[in-house]
């Protein structure tokens, strides 16, 4: 794939993760220790810095794809 369509994918699936989230604040139990970044080094050598968002029985994770070395 090229990089442009690397980006778009990236793009796309940025979009649906973040489709539906809504900053309240009123989450029960959430703090600060449930985010995390991440170097994660690809197949490929490449590396993608991510953040990691767990906690009790929810999370996710967010790569910056197009910044990936």
């Amino acid at each position: 794939m090229t990089r442009r369509a690397l980006a778009a994918l990236g793009a796309v699936v940025l979009a649906a993760t973040l489709a539906g989230c809504a900053a309240t604040g009123a989450e029960q139990g959430a703090s600060t220790d449930a985010l995390r970044q991440e170097s994660i080094t690809l197949q490929d050598g490449r590396t993608v810095q991510c953040v990691v968002y767990s906690a009790p029985y929810k999370g996710g994770l967010s790569c910056d794809w197009v910044g990936a070395r």
